[in-house]
């Protein structure tokens, strides 16, 4: 894992933050040059683990499974949930989120 620094819109962050956050995490990303470079942080995953992200390891920094670090097969399963502009009333919800929502509720019929 390590820092995200991107844009606070892409992984729809705006939704879980505050404004007044949002802006300040806005203007630290942007202010940051090539040699500020946050550690990246390897967490060890022994066969039949399970790892629960939430807080600020969920919405502050971004994840990832480098090729380098698989040395056998390997199985991954993650759980989302919708941001409120994918769920009825939000302005995604007639457009995609509908359909997103029907096709999984059908996924294992």
């Amino acid at each position: 894992m390590t820092k995200y620094t991107g844009s606070m819109e892409r992984y729809n962050l705006n939704y879980f933050f505050s404004t007044e956050t949002t802006k300040e995490s806005q203007r630290q990303n942007e202010n940051l040059d090539e040699q500020d470079q946050f550690p990246i942080v390897r967490i060890p995953m022994p066969r039949y683990s399970l790892l629960v992200l939430y807080g600020s390891a969920r919405y502050e920094w971004e994840h990832a499974i480098y090729r380098s670090d698989i040395k056998e097969r390997r199985i991954c399963m993650a759980y989302r949930e919708f941001t409120p502009e994918y769920l009825q009333g939000g302005k995604n919800y007639a457009s995609i989120g509908q359909e997103i929502i029907s096709k999984a509720q059908s996924f294992w019929s």
